[in-house]
């Protein structure tokens, strides 16, 4: 009896020994998390184990548990006492272990993994972007987009080009029109030059879109207009110029949405559930013409079309509007702009 007593008592000395050991992956230390330091072997190990174990989870979990995987791989990053250095240590190490949960039959996972995808820091995270933008599944392509722009605006040059190359891909062969939205979201975060002309692209193939059903919403495209003419307000307003390459480029899309618009209203093809998007769209568009004209061409106020759209479009005058907007087309045929009618032209 007394020999079974001894033999309990170390059973149970054994497993309290074990107990920490095997839960230590569930949890990062603080002073791990507060490193400031180039990270040890140990430490290494520990964030890899963690990852591994939390993604695991993710995978094999049931449902209702993917949520308390998910927070857990990315809680460490919004840690206040997480530092740069375990911020970038953990994104590596869970870009490469999240790759095996895009590969998962179960829509849950992938899309939970995309979440993850959105909070790492370094181009680890570019791949994984890759495969959530090729997703079977629109809402995964969807946070694939959203996390292309949060990821991209941290990188370097050569590392956004990659993310931009990926975008225009998918923007290209892109049908889901929540997606659309989010790809120009994420085209419209990338700060190199390129971007800005990739979305100016992508909006001026959106005006024929369109055209041929007017149904589809504006919304994205118009975020992406006001997106990209608030960063060019505040550049003029900080002395850094606007070219006036930029500014024909961005006139001739602005333009062109406008001609669509206000002939699609006076021809009577937007249903009345789409006008308020529409007459939206056309009063910005009417502003930013103003201002680039105004601004980067230096156009006199008086020689430009009569600010009265806005008017017109409250009054119902769809037929005055759409003159406006020619006035426009041809303003921007004249000099400074010089835009050919064909490059202003609307299927």
């Amino acid at each position: 009896m007394m020999q079974l007593r001894d033999l309990s008592a170390k059973a149970c000395l054994i497993l309290l020994l074990l107990c920490p050991l095997a839960n230590a992956q569930e949890k990062l230390p603080l002073e791990l998390i507060s490193v400031n330091a180039a990270l040890e072997a140990s430490q290494q190990r520990s964030l890899d184990a963690y990852t591994r174990f939390w993604v695991e989870q993710l995978i094999n979990s049931s449902d209702e548990q993917i949520l308390v995987a998910r927070s857990n791989l990315t809680n460490p990053f919004t840690n206040p006492s997480a530092t740069k250095i375990f911020k970038t240590a953990y994104s590596t190490i869970l870009a490469r272990t999240l790759t095996e949960t895009l590969k998962s039959d179960r829509m849950l996972v992938r899309l939970n993994a995309m979440l993850c995808c959105a909070y790492l820091t370094d181009s680890t995270g570019i791949n994984l972007v890759g495969a959530g933008l090729a997703d079977k599944n629109p809402a995964i392509r969807y946070l694939a987009g959203k996390a292309a722009g949060t990821i991209g605006r941290q990188l370097k040059p050569e590392d956004q080009q990659r993310i931009l190359n990926l975008l225009n891909m998918s923007f290209a062969r892109e049908t889901d029109q929540v997606v659309v939205e989010q790809l120009l979201g994420g085209l419209s975060a990338l700060t190199i030059p390129q971007a800005r002309r990739d979305i100016l692209e992508g909006l001026n193939k959106r005006v024929n879109v369109h055209h041929a059903n007017t149904n589809i919403t504006l919304k994205a495209d118009r975020q992406g207009m006001i997106h990209l003419f608030r960063q060019l307000v505040r550049e003029h307003a900080s002395d850094k110029p606007v070219s006036k390459q930029m500014a024909k480029r961005f006139a001739r899309v602005v333009c062109r949405f406008l001609v669509h618009c206000t002939a699609a209203l006076d021809d009577g093809r937007v249903h009345r559930s789409m006008t308020p998007q529409y007459t939206s769209l056309i009063i910005d568009c009417d502003s930013i013409l103003r201002w680039l004209a105004s601004r980067p061409m230096q156009i006199a106020e008086s020689d430009l079309p009569l600010k009265d759209i806005e008017p017109n479009l409250q009054a119902q005058r769809w037929t005055e509007a759409r003159l406006r907007a020619e006035d426009w087309r041809k303003t921007l045929q004249d000099q400074p702009f010089n835009l050919s009618a064909r490059r202003l032209a609307v299927p």
